[in-house]
């Protein structure tokens, strides 16, 4: 289950539509998100669910779209983005843990996203890439836009 990218990317740092990144401070964003996502996990866990795979952020900050749109060079990732991404991404260990601590005979299961993007990033090669700040088909600048 992977929950979250689309309220950053989409609404909290989207100001000139929503006024939502004026309202919350990082933490408390995050905060509201990992409630809803605890509403959710729960019914789904009421509903017969025991084994959950939950996907924290990656960083969207280094995204192609965010280069284009936030960095100076096309090749710094926003700092600002990726930091909002690593609290919520913090919280939802947390959540991970309190559900395994509290509900035995469920297996909940977290899987860094931001990490493996970062190595990506960080090891190209690797993974079998050459370019990291530009998307394959999109237009404008960093293809990111």
């Amino acid at each position: 289950i992977g929950l979250g990218s689309n309220d950053y990317l989409n609404n909290y740092f989207m100001p000139t539509f929503y006024s939502t990144g004026n309202q919350y401070s990082p933490d408390s964003f995050a905060n509201d998100l990992i409630n809803r996502y605890t509403q959710q996990l729960r019914i789904m866990y009421n509903n017969g669910a025991r084994k959950f795979a939950l996907i924290g952020i990656g960083a969207i900050g280094c995204s192609p779209n965010e280069l284009a749109q936030n960095s100076r060079d096309g090749t710094t990732c926003d700092e600002r983005i990726n930091s909002a991404n690593r609290i919520f991404n913090s919280k939802l260990v947390a959540l991970v843990d309190h559900f395994n601590q509290n509900t035995p005979d469920a297996k909940f299961t977290y899987i860094n996203a931001y990490g493996i993007f970062q190595d990506m990033v960080a090891n190209p090669s690797r993974y079998g890439f050459r370019v990291t700040n530009a998307g394959c088909c999109g237009v404008g600048r960093n293809n990111g836009q």
